[in-house]
């Protein structure tokens, strides 16, 4: 598996059901879809490396895309505890 050096939410698709995600992944750019119910990565290759994905998100980049509650998402927890989220 490659390296993930960045990523963003840059919109919504498919009538909002989804987010749209910029990811640069082994020094190539990637644009792709998560599901919001559910977090599921639509494409393979962001299957392939969701918790770092999900890790370079910023809390208020994404919280006002997705119907999730941070608290909840282990993910986001230990992103808190290691302050990546300010």
């Amino acid at each position: 598996m490659g390296e993930v050096t960045s990523a963003e939410v840059i919109g919504e698709a498919r009538g909002g059901a989804t987010i749209k995600i910029r990811a640069v992944i082994d020094d190539k750019s990637y644009i792709g879809e998560m599901r919001k119910s559910n977090r599921e990565m639509l494409q393979p290759i962001f299957r392939d490396h969701k918790e770092e994905i999900m890790k370079m998100f910023k809390s208020a980049e994404i919280a006002k895309y997705l119907l999730f509650k941070f608290e909840e998402d282990p993910v986001f927890i230990e992103s808190l505890e290691r302050g990546d989220n300010k």
